[in-house]
């Protein structure tokens, strides 16, 4: 009992501490995001020059990083919407039994998006996907990376429900 394991949901385990990862991975995307956009901001104003592919960029490389890396961190805070109005009223093993029903059903649609993802990222890297028009930003490694955080995601959901299970085996 006194180590904890590397699929503990909220310890100090493996799962947790890429979770972690994850969230400061989001974190920086999004620094960069709001520095890009002051960098262009600015330019515009003071230079009077337009900053190309800033809206490219932004749309397909610091949002979707910093929305699928914060899913994982997202999870081991267990900060995802939850029916707790309806839970409320239900007895505590059946509130234990619904939450691992719902955290099945979770882990079951992000296996989904993480097998779906991997092949848009194969497909978009062997045809080297780029935005098109006047700035040409590649897409393919953003959808490489949404496929490392999805995992992520993944391990952390994983071990949120081994945590619920234990938890209602007392």
């Amino acid at each position: 009992m006194g180590r904890r394991s590397v699929d503990d949901g909220g310890g100090k385990g493996l799962v947790p501490r890429l979770s972690v990862v994850s969230g400061t991975i989001a974190a920086f995307a999004l620094l960069g995001l709001v520095c890009h956009l002051m960098v262009a901001a600015l330019s515009r104003v003071l230079l009077d020059y337009h900053l190309p592919g800033t809206v490219e960029t932004v749309s397909v490389v610091w949002m979707p990083v910093m929305a699928f890396f914060a899913l994982a961190s997202t999870e081991l805070a267990r900060d995802h919407p939850r029916v707790t109005l309806a839970l409320t009223k239900v007895r505590a093993n059946v509130r234990a039994r619904l939450g691992i029903g719902t955290g099945a059903v979770s882990l079951g649609m992000v296996a989904l998006m993480l097998y779906y993802s991997i092949s848009a990222a194969e497909h978009s890297r062997s045809i080297r996907e780029a935005t098109g028009g006047a700035t040409h930003v590649p897409i393919w490694p953003v959808r490489a990376l949404v496929v490392v955080a999805l995992l992520l995601y993944l391990l952390q959901v994983i071990a949120n429900l081994v945590t619920e299970v234990r938890g209602a085996r007392r």
